[in-house]
């Protein structure tokens, strides 16, 4: 990896940078920047996501997680799925869906 991605909790400063079968509950993630960092096999719940750049989800399920003033960059959502997902002032630059099921999902001032 560079030395430009940064830990997934900067305020924890963890270092690693692939996290797999994972589960997060209740996970703040504010201020937070996703930088190269791979997601596989991982679910999010009731999180909120700031910053993503470069970043690969592979078989994610995203549940009640906001998207709020967030960039997204070079994004690959891979066998995604979207529940309840809400995207607010969100950009997407260059974002590859596949295979991606959008469920329930608001789009608001989405470019």
């Amino acid at each position: 990896m560079s030395k430009r991605c940064t830990p997934l909790w900067r305020e924890a400063h963890f270092e690693v940078k692939m996290y797999e079968n994972t589960t997060f509950y209740y996970t703040p993630l504010h201020y937070t920047a996703l930088n190269c960092t791979q997601l596989h096999y991982t679910t999010l719940h009731y999180t909120t996501l700031h910053t993503l750049h470069y970043v690969t989800l592979r078989y994610t399920t995203l549940h009640y997680v906001t998207l709020r003033y967030t960039t997204l960059h070079y994004v690959t959502l891979r066998y995604t799925t979207l529940h309840y997902v809400t995207l607010r002032y969100t950009t997407l630059h260059y974002a590859t869906l596949h295979y991606t099921t959008l469920h329930y999902t608001t789009l608001n001032d989405t470019e």
